[in-house]
């Protein structure tokens, strides 16, 4: 891992005032609270449309407006890192000589992720719908909208993602709490709920089940990141995880 983005130097800079707790605890739930707000803004934008269901159909375009929670984001760590004189990419610790091996720990991890994401795609599913596959709630997305969701969506969502929880909240945590468990045990439950928005369904089903369907996924990604600090080879496992989720949700999964 970059010095740059190392505990020891991450606790200076808490020392030294250039890293704030406050400003870390603002940011941890950003992502979730970005999915609300952009649904609601689709959803107002349906309504001047004179749709009867303006809230459910903003919700079959988040993967659309995904971007813009990614650049919300990607703004507030920006921000952030700038005042510990941090780049963002140095986030990713990318080191040129490393790239072949990040290329197949990537294809690797992905196997692995892609592995458990699905079982729990069928355990959650089931316990929550009494049905495999459940539900999707892409159904009636126009075809630039599907066109968008596999070539920008993925992209931006795998890059940010992985640079928002673990590149920039994981080191944070841990250099605030001390304990690279301590940072496990924050970064995986704000981790998970996020996709209770993603998008937001007011059932008790869809809550439920976009709560937990992904939990299993988001605790192996984390604890493969605590153990190797290493963030090029979880983008590109999770960029193909988004692809092949994509697939299956518009194309193989009823609404």
């Amino acid at each position: 891992m970059s010095n740059l983005n190392s505990k020891p130097v991450l606790q200076q800079n808490i020392q030294d005032g250039k890293l704030k707790i406050w400003r870390i605890l603002l940011i941890l739930p950003l992502r979730l609270v970005l999915a609300v707000i952009f649904q609601a803004l689709t959803s107002i934008i349906f309504k001047l449309l004179n749709d009867p269901t303006p809230w459910q159909s903003a919700g079959e375009w988040w993967i659309v407006y995904a971007t813009l929670i990614d650049l919300g984001c990607l703004l507030a760590v920006t921000i952030s890192v700038r005042k510990e004189n941090i780049r963002v990419w140095d986030l990713v610790s990318y080191e040129k000589s490393k790239l072949k091996k990040d290329i197949l720990y990537g294809l690797l991890w992905y196997v692995v992720a892609g592995a458990v994401s699905f079982g729990s795609i069928v355990l959650v599913g089931f316990l929550v719908y009494g049905v495999f596959p459940a539900p999707t709630s892409i159904t009636k997305i126009h075809w630039i909208g599907l066109a968008y969701s596999f070539s920008i969506f993925p992209i931006f969502w795998a890059f940010t993602e992985e640079i928002f929880y673990n590149g920039f909240l994981f080191p944070r945590l841990e250099a605030i709490t001390d304990s690279k468990w301590k940072a496990y045990l924050i970064v995986v439950p704000m981790f998970m709920i996020q996709h209770i928005a993603l998008p937001l369904q007011l059932g008790s089903q869809e809550l439920l089940y976009g709560a937990f369907w992904t939990l299993p996924l988001v605790l192996v990604i984390v604890f493969i990141y605590m153990r190797t600090r290493r963030l090029l080879p979880l983008i590109i496992m999770h960029y193909l995880i988004e692809i092949f989720a994509l697939a299956s949700a518009i194309f193989l999964i009823p609404s």
